[in-house]
């Protein structure tokens, strides 16, 4: 879209439904590892006063806690992304020609700014670690898809450029 010398163009993209496993929250919220239980899991945990609780009973003696697929992994995977967003002005053609320039126009563009969704990992766009790496994980690697093993989200980005005709 343009105007006046200012241009605009945006990508949304909407994922509807689907679930994500949040594995994730094995490592954080059960006795994985020593120390890295989160504090909902001393508020928010099963008893027989709380039924309503979102963590399953949790156990101090249970070192393996969290390992029986339950529905407490599993999180709407919908999302919206704003995966594109680009400003630019350029500049009018009278005022270029008395510079000797053909074109100048400015513009900031910024990428996955932002991300709307209920899913409470890092990213609902995941991926699987495992395809690629050798014949056993591609083997497998479709037992992945859906679960969220800790990888990294899309990242942020926000570029300023200038184009520049002569």
């Amino acid at each position: 879209m343009m105007y006046k010398g200012f241009d605009y163009s945006s990508f949304l993209y909407c994922k509807d439904g689907g679930q994500i496993a949040n594995q994730t929250r094995y490592w954080t919220d059960f006795n994985t590892f020593q120390g890295v239980r989160t504090r909902s899991v001393l508020y928010d945990s099963w008893t027989p006063e709380k039924h309503d609780a979102l963590l399953p009973q949790v156990n101090s003696d249970e070192g393996a806690a969290g390992q029986v697929p339950v529905n407490y992994f599993i999180e709407p995977g919908g999302y919206l992304r704003l995966r594109n967003l680009s400003l630019g002005y350029t500049f009018p053609k009278k005022m270029m020609d008395k510079m000797g320039v053909d074109r100048l126009r400015f513009y900031i563009q910024g990428q996955n700014l932002f991300t709307i969704t209920k899913y409470t990992g890092l990213d609902p766009e995941i991926t699987t670690n495992n395809t690629g790496r050798n014949d056993y994980t591609r083997r497998f690697a479709d037992r992945n898809l859906g679960v969220d093993v800790g990888n990294y989200p899309t990242s942020k980005s926000i570029i300023f450029g200038l184009n520049l005709g002569f």
